[in-house]
């Protein structure tokens, strides 16, 4: 396989000027189990998109099993993007995985608040 993450914690890079991580702390582990990873392309709308969470260059996996690391490094984990009046939050994880998670609640929290 090319790919595989079957359920593992990944290091992901914060983006602290938006306010959907406020109160989240900077070693932040998500748990990954072979979900989406988003690519922003250059484009026009892209002032109204935020990256939120990225995934690193290198040394992405704290523990558990990750094949093909580069398909995951500098994607994006978490979007924040303007639509009309409203926006969409774009989740590339389960922030509220078996409630094993605890760190991530807050970006989840923030989107329901802010």
């Amino acid at each position: 396989k090319d790919f595989l993450c079957p359920g593992s914690s990944l290091h992901v890079d914060i983006n602290r000027e938006n306010p959907l991580t406020d109160g989240v702390k900077n070693d932040l582990l998500i748990i990954f189990r072979n979900n989406p990873a988003f690519e922003v392309v250059p484009s026009a709308k892209n002032e109204e998109m935020q990256v939120v969470l990225s995934y690193p260059d290198k040394r992405i996996m704290e523990s558990g099993w990750l094949i093909g690391e580069e398909h995951l490094s500098r994607k994006a984990a978490l979007i924040d993007a303007k639509k009309g009046k409203g926006r969409a939050v774009l989740f590339g994880f389960s922030p509220q995985f078996r409630a094993q998670t605890d760190a991530t609640f807050k970006l989840f929290f923030n989107c329901l608040i802010g």
